[in-house]
């Protein structure tokens, strides 16, 4: 339940959502789940537990107008055949949420209300022990400075427009649709490229529906468990900073998944196979389901990622297909690069984790932004540096970009460039 909770928050605070409206039902004009009174106090104390505070105060807000109409209208006490007259807890919780809304108005600056709040409750009840807290805090909580970085103002405004591309432009026109082609001419994929610095670029219908659902089941029959964080792999640990269930599928526990190995390395020349890239990735991600801001590459060669960089190398590249629809949400939002991506079954988007003289490009930063509407379904694929060394190698010239890398490597680095895409 903290875990719901702590998602409602988080589509509060990215999407700029009202929790009055919230309460209603409406989530950005969707219809989505009513809260009661008490379920606006419960989110609102877990705002304030995990110091979200601007947050908390709308939601106590909301919660102590609610509570006050639902005891105007049927009183603190009900009256029952065996009892008799008998509390209805309102007042309690009532009391409850105004003490945590002054607590919440001392940490955003606003010692004023908080102060008159403390004053309406103390003569009620002097011995009510969350009513003495706020008294010693008036006395000793001052301002709590809550800060966020352009980064993250940024990827929440792209997680707002759902979906924004770069228009191509005389200043850049290589940024443009081509086709990508597969064994023979006709059989081809569309390839929109979207940024070139850092190089991002999406295809277009690289799986069925039939696949897409092949491999939904075939990940659910092995299971799929709550997603963690691994700044080493040694000590995985679950964490807000990603709300997902993934799985890992093998070519050998799939054919869906081989035939989408086979596939990925024809639209990007890399080699996929397991000699060179990660097994699939599955992710699923539910109501107010993210991941934060992250790189995909390893940033620390610690002691117990020694033998994978020496045997593997890094995270070169991400090929990251989209297997649903969602309604709303659920975008990937790169805010180095300026653009977001909405969740379109069947696309995939595909982007270079390092720059053309194999420095980590630290613009592909990106992020999941938290699912409003519906569910995300998503397959993903790593590919290593040590099995694409000598397919894909830096570039020949100090400025050399990613598409000029891609023209040397079509033509197998002899400087006769093969017309591959349109």
């Amino acid at each position: 339940m903290e875990g719901a909770r702590e998602s409602l928050i988080r589509l509060q605070e990215v999407y700029n959502l009202q929790p009055r409206e919230m309460a209603k039902g409406n989530y950005l004009n969707y219809k989505g789940p009513e809260l009661s009174a008490s379920d606006v106090y419960l989110i609102g104390k877990t705002a304030f537990t995990i110091e979200k505070y601007p947050q908390a105060v709308q939601w106590l807000t909301t919660a102590v107008d609610l509570m006050s109409k639902d005891i105007a209208i049927t009183g603190p006490y009900v009256e029952t055949p065996s009892f008799g007259m008998i509390s209805t807890g309102n007042t309690a919780f009532l009391t409850d949420a105004q003490t945590y809304l002054g607590r919440s108005l001392l940490r955003v600056g606003d010692q004023e209300n908080a102060r008159k709040l403390y004053m309406s409750l103390v003569t009620d009840d002097i011995e009510n022990k969350n009513i003495q807290t706020l008294g010693y805090e008036l006395k000793s909580v001052g301002t709590v400075e809550i800060g966020q970085n352009q980064v993250i103002t940024k990827f929440y405004n792209l997680c707002q427009q759902q979906s924004k591309t770069s228009e191509p432009t005389s200043m850049d026109s290589r940024l443009r649709c081509r086709f990508a082609y597969i064994l023979l001419p006709y059989y081809r994929f569309h390839e929109e490229i979207l940024s070139n610095t850092p190089y991002i670029s999406m295809f277009y219908d690289v799986i069925t529906s039939t696949d897409a659902e092949r491999i939904k089941k075939d990940s659910s029959a092995i299971g799929l468990t709550r997603g963690k964080i691994s700044p080493g792999l040694l000590n995985e640990t679950t964490s807000s900073f990603r709300t997902s269930h993934v799985t890992f599928l093998s070519d050998e526990k799939s054919e869906a998944a081989a035939f989408l190995s086979r596939r990925i390395s024809y639209l990007t020349h890399l080699d996929a196979s397991k000699q060179a890239a990660e097994p699939h990735q599955v992710v699923n991600y539910g109501l107010g389901g993210h991941y934060a801001l992250h790189l995909d590459v390893f940033l620390e060669e610690r002691a117990e990622m020694k033998a994978r960089f020496e045997n593997y190398g890094n995270r070169m590249a991400t090929f990251l297909i989209y297997l649903t629809d969602v309604e709303r949400g659920g975008s990937t939002a790169f805010p180095g690069a300026d653009l977001v991506v909405s969740p379109t079954k069947g696309n995939a988007v595909f982007w270079y984790s390092f720059t053309p003289d194999g420095e980590i490009d630290h613009l592909t930063e990106h992020a999941g932004c938290p699912v409003v509407i519906g569910e995300k379904w998503i397959i993903n694929k790593w590919i290593w540096t040590y099995g694409n060394t000598f397919t894909r190698r830096c570039g020949l010239k100090p400025n050399a970009s990613q598409l000029d890398i891609e023209r040397e490597m079509y033509s197998g680095y002899t400087g006769k460039h093969k017309k591959q895409r349109d």
